[in-house]
């Protein structure tokens, strides 16, 4: 007697809704009757996402829990509805066959009765996979095209909550709390006070940010370059490079922005912020960094962040015996910090940072340009962990 088959089903939503539960829940019912109304069939059990893009495999829980019982050897064939239902993203969609494939499991596609085991179906899955791709790139164009035109009409895009205002129906109010804190950030750092000391003043007073969480450096540079504060809006500061990564880039020209004047009630006047704007200008020309005390700039200079405490790191030279010479190190600014703000964040050797970075980016050695194109921070964990953004 031949072995049953150990048969799972994956079906998928890309919406929330009512309707779009009701329409998973059916899918999920068709597949258990199919399975187990095939004598030779042993049910797996059905793998669910709802509400996830069809371009991200590794944000969709379901997907990954049967990759995972695939691993363990719980199934042998897969049911889809479609290929769409199981990834608009042609490369991830062959990976993860090719990889089942050598698995010897098998893919069944319903819609366009696709098995992926035969020799045909790794090409009729590039092509289908191709259009599925092109489809959710469509739809992503269609959406920002809607979007810019509410931009050009001065209609934002979204209602987040920023430092010093919050949302009253279509409109941004002023908070008189959060509003004095911001004045005083901008007045302290024309004053000549660092990032750091200004962090320390806000934790002295017990100010926290909007998520109750203590200030931090780069937190400090948000609100300083942050143009809502003198009562106008800019839309279209940042955008989504592509509709696969899905990453969001800072808008440096590549997008037109929109200036909308007198949307809300300012907190700076447009004379004090464009001081801080020549402020910043300034101690970039003259290379002078808020998180380097030395005004030196190192590749890594703004780029190490402490888990702890959100502080950047900073590059010290610590003696390591009578005859070897100083060692670089990177250390949390933290660790000088006065009384409960000291932090225990892990010490990093340079040439830990360096050895590290080259074979996260594939490389032999380090290499300071591609380091400074490729890797956008790196974060200390508090066991000594670097998370790599």
């Amino acid at each position: 007697m031949a072995e049953e088959l150990k048969v799972a089903a994956y079906v998928r939503v890309s919406v929330e809704s009512a309707q779009m539960k009701h329409s998973l829940q059916a899918q999920k019912e068709y597949y258990q009757q199919m399975i187990e109304n095939e004598s030779d069939w042993k049910f797996a059990g059905i793998y669910a996402d709802k509400g996830i893009s069809g371009t991200r495999i590794r944000q969709r829980a379901g997907f990954c829990e049967m990759m995972k019982d695939c691993e363990a050897g719980k199934i042998n064939k897969i049911l889809v509805k479609s290929v769409s239902r199981f990834s608009r993203n042609t490369v991830d969609l062959l990976r993860v066959v090719r990889q089942l494939k050598n698995q010897n499991i098998s893919v069944w596609f319903e819609e366009q009765k696709i098995d992926s085991m035969t020799e045909e179906g790794e090409l009729m899955l590039t092509l289908m996979a191709a259009i599925a791709q092109a489809e959710s790139e469509s739809i992503s164009e269609n959406e920002k095209w809607a979007i810019r035109k509410r931009f050009e009409q001065g209609i934002g895009n979204t209602k987040r909550r920023t430092f010093g205002y919050q949302w009253a129906g279509e409109r941004m109010v002023l908070i008189p709390e959060e509003a004095e804190v911001v004045k005083q950030i901008f007045a302290d750092f024309l004053a000549g006070y660092s990032h750091m000391k200004i962090v320390d003043r806000l934790t002295e007073k017990g100010v926290t940010t909007i998520n109750a969480k203590p200030f931090s450096t780069s937190t400090i540079s948000r609100i300083l370059r942050n143009i809502t504060y003198t009562g106008n809006t800019l839309l279209q500061k940042t955008f989504i490079q592509d509709p696969i990564s899905k990453k969001k880039k800072m808008n440096n020209g590549e997008l037109p922005q929109y200036f909308v004047q007198k949307t809300h009630e300012a907190i700076i006047d447009m004379e004090t912020f464009q001081k801080v704007q020549e402020k910043f200008a300034y101690n970039k020309e003259a290379g002078k960094f808020p998180y380097n005390r030395t005004g030196k700039k190192y590749p890594f200079t703004k780029k190490v962040i402490c888990g702890c405490c959100g502080r950047h790191y900073t590059r010290q030279l610590w003696n390591t015996g009578k005859n070897a010479g100083k060692c670089p190190t990177w250390v949390c600014a933290g660790k000088k910090a006065e009384k409960y703000r000291r932090c225990d964040g892990k010490n990093i050797k340079e040439e830990m940072l360096m050895k590290a970075s080259a074979e996260v980016l594939g490389l032999a050695e380090f290499d300071e340009v591609r380091f400074g194109e490729m890797v956008e921070s790196i974060t200390v964990e508090k066991d000594g962990r670097l998370i790599f953004q």
